[in-house]
């Protein structure tokens, strides 16, 4: 594992018990994936870089949802969160489009490690290769406000992501996360192809 500085000793400690990474949207150097550890608060958090031949296993978003991973969990009557990913399961369905959760929520079934507190969102990835409408994507973004726990969706349109809230909200320009850096564009899906 490469990190631009000296991680600190809770990075150590969580790798020598977790010892499991998030992939990070960023530049790959070489051939190490951008990775993100994470700690048992949310205050830790540091970005680092895995040689690709490091990584034994691989777990997707979609793949969480597939196996419905929130039925298996010991946490699932603790919190409602967990709850929650069937309804998201059954609104997202009806807009046709793939996802899984991400963040804490996903990080905790992947893992099995504790780290959602009741006051924390379900983050989730929305896979949105083909453009969605700003029409479309207010009705989804009403679909998920419309739950008890607040749903933070990324649209994944490929080269980046940016937040279905915002495109639904915003009538201009939006936030692009790309792996070479944020960029403020009016149609995410003409961005990935240079012309906007």
């Amino acid at each position: 594992m490469l990190f631009d500085h000296e991680p600190p000793a809770w990075a150590h400690e969580s790798l020598g018990r977790w010892p499991i990474v998030v992939v990070r949207r960023a530049e790959a150097r070489g051939a190490r994936v951008p990775v993100g550890v994470r700690g048992a608060s949310r205050a830790e958090r540091i970005a680092g870089w895995l040689p690709a031949t490091a990584i034994i296993a691989r777990l997707s978003p979609e793949q969480l949802v597939a196996r419905r991973a929130w039925l298996e969990t010991p946490r699932a009557s603790a919190l409602p969160h967990f709850r929650m990913l069937e309804m998201l399961c059954s609104i997202l369905q009806r807009f046709g489009l793939a996802w899984g959760p991400t963040g804490g929520m996903g990080y905790e079934l992947a893992s099995g490690r504790p780290c959602l507190e009741a006051t924390s969102d379900i983050d989730i990835l929305v896979r949105a290769p083909a453009p969605i409408a700003r029409a479309d994507a207010r009705d989804l973004d009403a679909a998920l406000a419309s739950l008890p726990v607040r749903v933070d969706a990324q649209l994944d349109i490929g080269p980046g992501a940016c937040a279905l809230a915002e495109l639904a909200r915003s009538s201009g320009r939006v936030l692009l996360r790309t792996d070479s850096g944020p960029r403020l564009v009016r149609d995410p899906w003409a961005a990935r192809e240079g012309a906007d």
